[in-house]
């Protein structure tokens, strides 16, 4: 069998999805629903417009300058969260037993 060739989006389009990955008004299952794409391509370039948008402005990125990070995962991997612990219930065990 022949491998079907994946299809070439248009930089507009790709800028259109990217943008709209990053202002994290819906969930990246509902924009690759919405846009007919993959998951990971969506992610692949957001962090691409998100790590070339010093570009924009004619700037060169800094190594003192920090990269910048979608808010949606420092806010996950930070502890901000409001819901449940997701900590695995032989760790919380453990916690206990050792206080």
């Amino acid at each position: 069998m022949s491998r079907r060739p994946g299809r070439t989006r248009s930089a507009a389009f790709r800028a259109k999805v990217a943008l709209a990955a990053a202002r994290d008004d819906k969930t990246l299952a509902e924009l690759a629903q919405q846009y007919d794409v993959q998951l990971n391509q969506i992610t692949d370039w957001k962090n691409q417009l998100l790590t070339q948008a010093v570009h924009v402005f004619g700037g060169e990125p800094s190594a003192a300058e920090p990269a910048i990070v979608c808010r949606s995962w420092t806010s996950r991997r930070s502890g901000a969260s409001t819901g449940p612990s997701r900590q695995p219930r032989s760790a919380s065990l453990l916690q206990s037993r050792y206080r």
